[in-house]
C-alpha cells in the first residue's frame, strides 16, 4: 500500500507543479476530459484516462476510507511510474495533444500563407465573383450611357 500511496504523491505532485496548484492529477483528468473531442489519433487516450480516474480513485479510497479493501496489483504500480515518465519525456495523452494542435496550427499558417487554404480560397473566390459582376454591371452601364448620348446628343 505504501508504494501505490508513495507512487501516487510522485505522480501529484508533478501534476501540482504543471498546474501550479494541488490535486495535480484531478486536473490533468479533468483537462482531459475536457479535450477529449480532440483526442482521435492519440493511441492510449481512453486508456489512460479510465485508469487514472481508477488509480485516483483507489488512492482516494486507501487515504481517506479506513476499512477500504485495496484492489491494485503491482502493473498499477508499474502504470505509476511510467505515467510520469511519460509526462517527463512529453508522451503523455495531453502532451501529445499539445504537439497534435502546435502542427494543424502550423499547417494552418502554412496553408493561409500560400494562399491553398479551402476557407481563404472560398472568400478570394468569393470576391472575384463580386469584383467581375461589378465589373461586368459598369460596363453595361457605360455602354448604355454611350448608346443613348450617340442617339440624342447633349450640347455643351
Amino acid at each position: 500500500m505504501k508504494e501505490f500511496i508513495n507512487e501516487f504523491k510522485h505522480l501529484e505532485k508533478l501534476c501540482n507543479d504543471m498546474y501550479g496548484q494541488p490535486h495535480g492529477v484531478t486536473l490533468y483528468i479533468n483537462e482531459m476530459e475536457a479535450a477529449s473531442h480532440e483526442a482521435g489519433g492519440i493511441a492510449g487516450w481512453s486508456d489512460d484516462f479510465r485508469k487514472l480516474k481508477r488509480l485516483r480513485h483507489i488512492r482516494n479510497n486507501l487515504v481517506h476510507d479506513p476499512e477500504y479493501e485495496p484492489d491494485y496489483d503491482v502493473e498499477d504500480i508499474e502504470y505509476l511510474k511510467d505515467f510520469y515518465q511519460r509526462i517527463i519525456d512529453q508522451q503523455d495523452p495531453l502532451s501529445l495533444l499539445q504537439a497534435k494542435r502546435m502542427s494543424r496550427n502550423k499547417q494552418l499558417k502554412l496553408d493561409l500563407a500560400n494562399g491553398s487554404r479551402g476557407r481563404g480560397r472560398r472568400k478570394k473566390s468569393t470576391l472575384s465573383v463580386i469584383l467581375t459582376v461589378v465589373f461586368i454591371i459598369c460596363v453595361i452601364v457605360i455602354g448604355v450611357v454611350a448608346v443613348v448620348l450617340i442617339r440624342n446628343p447633349i450640347g455643351f
